[in-house]
This record gives C-alpha cells, structure tokens and sequence, in this order.
C-alpha cells in the first residue's frame, strides 16, 4: 500500500498516487468551487421558488376561506328568511305559539349572522335592528296574544310592517351576497 500512494521512478520523481493528487489539486479545488457555487444558486432559485408556491397556496386558502363565509351567510340568511316568513305565516293564521317559536328561531340566526365579517357595517347593524324587532314582537305576542289563545287577538300593525321590511331586507340582502359568491 505503501509503494502505491508514495511511488517513485527510477530518477526519483513521485509517481504515486499522492503525486497524481497533487497535480490535479487546483484542478479539483476549482471544480469544487464551480459546484459549490452552482449548488448554492440552485438552492437559492430553490427558496425563492418555495416562497412564490407559498405565496399562491396562502392566497388560494384565503379565497376558499372568503368564499366558504360567503357560502355561510347565504345559508343563514335563508334560513333566517325561512324562520321571519313562517313566524309571519304564523301571525296571519293566529297561531301564536308557533310564531313565538319561529320568531326565536330567528333572532338566534340573526344574532349569529350579525357577526359575520362578509357583511357590510350597514348590513350588520340591519341585522340587529331585525333582531331587536323581532324580539319586540315575540314580547307582543307572549304578553298579549298568546294568554288569549289561537285564533284570538290581532298582531299590532307596527310588528306587522317590521316583519314585512324585515323580509325585504333579507330578501336583498341574499341576493347581493349570492352575486358576490358568483364573482369569487
């Protein structure tokens, strides 16, 4: 092993291994420079790459999280649709019990509603305004209606009116939001 790395010829130059080393030292001292170098830049469009997929994926979640708010809102607004219109189907057949129920269930969706970050400010304090009306007229209904009985009494036109604006403004309101969905 000895003669194969220090090897001499018969006028004493090296010829072993070590003295082929050491001939295509700077040879191989630049090569490694350039690789290094090139594994360096790879590795940098690499980073650079990874934050632009980043980037997108963060953007992509952001949308779905927009557009999955949007999906929510629509979805609450029909129902509190559904529960105003049955509390006011309810009132015009004097079934008050049944309009209690529905008018609570739909102040539990407004209130919930009324906080979604899709709306507009304008739109969330409309929500709480409903929600107050609606409250007003449950408190009509159980003090003087409900004790008189089903089929008895006659629902104040003041909470009447408020029911029938209240379906106007829900009836917008899921439009607009439905419009928007379609355009994320």
């Amino acid at each position: 092993m000895y003669s194969f790395l220090f090897a001499q010829d018969a006028g004493g130059a090296d010829v072993g291994f070590l003295a082929l080393c050491r001939r295509w030292a700077d040879v191989a001292s630049v090569l490694g420079f350039a690789l290094s170098l090139a594994g360096m830049l790879v590795s940098l469009v690499g980073f650079f790459l990874t934050l632009r997929g980043q980037r997108r994926i963060r953007e992509a979640a952001e949308g779905a999280a927009r557009r999955a708010a949007y999906q929510i809102a629509v979805a609450d607004v029909g129902t509190l649709l559904r529960q105003v219109e049955g509390m006011r189907d309810a009132v015009r057949h004097q079934i008050w019990l049944t309009a209690v129920f529905r008018g609570g269930e739909a102040r539990l969706v407004a209130m919930a509603l009324a906080t979604n970050d899709s709306l507009t400010t304008n739109e969330q304090a409309s929500l709480r305004d409903l929600e107050e009306a609606l409250r007003l007229a449950i408190q009509y209904i159980e003090q003087r209606l409900l004790p008189q009985g089903h089929g008895a009494g006659v629902f104040a036109a003041q909470h009447r009116r408020e029911l029938d604006r209240s379906l106007r403004l829900l009836g917008e309101l899921r439009g607009r939001l439905q419009h928007v969905l379609t355009e994320l």
